[in-house]
């Protein structure tokens, strides 16, 4: 049986179940997340913690035959969510899902300390069931991390979209959205730092001195809202964006790889000279835009050059347009025009037009800091947690959104992009992405 077929991700859903049942040290709780390459299992571990599972589907041995038989995907990749018949440019290579989930462990294990970015677990090998039973269970490769809740940015978005009529968000939370959103690329950038040829303590060093520390290059690869989980509202954080809005946790690093300026990420036609920091500052304004336009389900596009003019200033942007052509409406909407205006700079096509990491960490930790207009009660610091904790934690799981009412994220998807309001976006080749 492949694991595509009908029973097949069930079947091995059953057997992780029946593995961890005889140790008192785990209880199953349900399955997370799961899609062609692997799955994700959240248990209840003894001390009462919540710990995750990700492993490889494909290596998983459930007893009914060697591995590479009864759960080997053998087949095609039609079937896959993000397929689509009718577009013929459209290609897809089946992902490595061992070398996949080995990077995102290495990873992890570099990113130790950093708070917005999901922990992995270690895990000594008596309380490990895995560990010990190899031959058995035949998987070659697993990560512990700790829970990062069941909330996406995605759903949160979709969620403020129905509540709220199609209310913009407050810009208090927008502004304590991109400044998590640029914490989570500020650990990924000065994570190894060191000044004086001696390794900062990152959680304790201000982002004034990392300014002057050139950044580091990884890049993340799939900055996304999916992958950005909402699984804490106070954690022991000093940071100001905090005492308003919750943490966000950036997870999936399967794709992260470090990218110098010389690397030609986009290839012809697209911007020369982003390292891994600069495409990561890209992707978190394409996430920004996204939650500025409340389309979290719409499909991703090709991004496009769009010329903008900021304050007298011209330039243009990458992946920018959707924003462009909303800016009058937001901003008669109240939307805060110097978000938009970031967000522009942040999308820049020319490398040297986009602005600094860690300036636009402190210009976003200013905004954060000062007062919100009295005029504005929605902007007030208890209206903006009311509502974070409506969206974030009185809000249902993905999975259950999806059970409870299936038109939930198409009817908001349908209603996206209309070509007759955005004159100008063209949606032939759209390809919807989907991730674990």
């Amino acid at each position: 049986m492949a694991i595509f077929s009908e029973n097949g991700p069930v079947i091995t859903k059953e057997w992780v179940k029946k593995f961890f049942e005889g140790d008192f040290h785990w209880k199953w709780k349900r399955m997370m997340a799961g899609n062609p390459t692997g799955q994700i299992h959240l248990f209840q571990y003894f001390d009462g913690s919540e710990v995750a599972l990700k492993f490889c589907v494909q290596d998983v041995n459930a007893g009914r035959g060697n591995r590479g038989t009864s759960y080997y995907y053998d087949g095609d990749y039609e079937d896959y969510e993000g397929y689509d018949d009718d577009d013929d440019d459209y290609s897809y290579d089946e992902p490595d899902a061992g070398e996949l989930l080995s990077n995102e462990k290495a990873w992890l294990k570099k990113l130790r300390s950093c708070p917005h970015i999901i922990q992995i677990l270690n895990l000594s090998p008596d309380v490990d069931p895995l560990t010990g039973r190899i031959m058995e269970h035949q998987i070659q490769d697993w990560i512990y991390m700790e829970h990062a809740g069941d909330v996406s940015l995605n759903l949160m978005v979709l969620k403020h979209r129905i509540m709220y009529g199609g209310e913009p968000l407050p810009n208090r939370i927008l502004w304590g959205i991109f400044l998590c959103l640029l914490r989570a690329c500020v650990e990924m950038a000065f994570f190894n730092a060191e000044i004086d040829n001696k390794p900062i303590a990152l959680e304790r060093t201000s982002l004034e001195t990392l300014k002057q520390i050139p950044p580091g290059l990884l890049a993340h690869n799939s900055l996304r809202g999916e992958n950005l989980m909402i699984p804490d509202w106070n954690p022991d954080l000093n940071d100001p964006e905090h005492n308003v809005t919750p943490l966000l946790q950036l997870i999936d690093f399967g794709q992260a790889e470090e990218i110098s300026p010389d690397d030609d990420f986009w290839g012809d036609g697209g911007p020369q000279g982003r390292d891994g920091s600069r495409l990561n500052l890209a992707d978190i304004a394409m996430v920004m835009q996204m939650c500025i336009l409340q389309n979290p389900y719409d499909p991703i596009t090709y991004p496009t050059k769009h010329t903008v003019t900021v304050r007298w200033d011209t330039f243009d942007t990458w992946g920018a347009t959707p924003l462009a052509l909303s800016f009058d409406e937001l901003t008669s909407r109240a939307v805060d025009p110097d978000l938009l205006a970031t967000v522009f700079y942040c999308l820049a096509f020319d490398v040297n037009k986009q602005p600094n990491l860690v300036e636009v960490a402190m210009y976003a930790r200013a905004k954060i800091e000062k007062e919100p207009p009295l005029d504005d009660p929605r902007e007030s610091r208890k209206a903006v947690r009311d509502r974070m904790h409506a969206l974030a934690f009185n809000a249902e799981t993905e999975e259950r959104a999806e059970d409870e009412d299936d038109s939930l994220i198409d009817e908001a998807a349908d209603d996206e992009y209309d070509d007759d309001d955005n004159d100008g976006i063209d949606h032939e080749g759209d390809i919807q992405m989907t991730g674990i």
